[in-house]
């Protein structure tokens, strides 16, 4: 497979991971409305479609619009990645071209790529965090790692969601202190 052609390929799964629940959401409303049939995510109101009551299986699907609130950063972060690996393909390919095909690469040039990618991965959540924090900047929102903070954006609170992107950074500490062990 040519290399546009996977990415491509991940572009478009990024994307149903990101917009899959309202996708389907949305879509069993719209099919319900075609039979004539009424939707509300309060309570399961009866919808016979040949005979057989569907009323339940589109009370089901409409709350799958809830997943967004998980999808859609989930979403953002893998196109972030997505977007760094194209760049990396691209770079890739820019240099292969310009490259004598006589001169391999370096296998110190090639263990210093691996080693700072494996250090871009571990810090990763260290970006995580500085994102929260710059999204709650920006929003006027309180962040700290002591307790959840209401934060109100477009009328959700995103508040338990930057709290939770605001621990990312614990995933980088070496070592653990307890009351009763200590990892260090």
């Amino acid at each position: 497979m040519r290399t546009r052609t996977i990415f491509g390929i991940l572009l478009v799964l990024v994307a149903f991971v990101a917009f899959g629940p309202a996708l389907i959401a949305v879509g069993s409303q719209q099919v319900a409305e075609a039979f004539g049939c009424q939707v509300d995510l309060n309570r399961a109101i009866p919808c016979v479609i040949g005979g057989k009551d569907y009323g339940q299986t589109f009370y089901d699907l409409g709350f799958l619009i809830w997943y967004s609130y998980l999808s859609l950063p989930a979403g953002l972060a893998l196109f972030g990645v997505w977007a760094l690996a194209a760049l990396i393909a691209i770079l890739v390919s820019w240099r292969r071209q310009n490259r004598p095909p006589s001169a391999p690469l370096s296998p110190g040039k090639s263990f210093l790529r691996g080693a700072l990618i494996v250090i871009a991965l571990a810090f990763s959540p260290v970006a995580v965090t500085y994102t929260a924090g710059l999204i709650a900047l920006l929003v006027g929102c309180n962040l700290n790692e002591a307790s959840v903070h209401a934060c109100p954006l477009l009328g959700v609170n995103i508040g338990p969601l930057l709290y939770a992107m605001g621990l990312a950074v614990w995933f980088v500490s070496p070592c653990w202190q307890g009351s009763w062990r200590s990892w260090c």
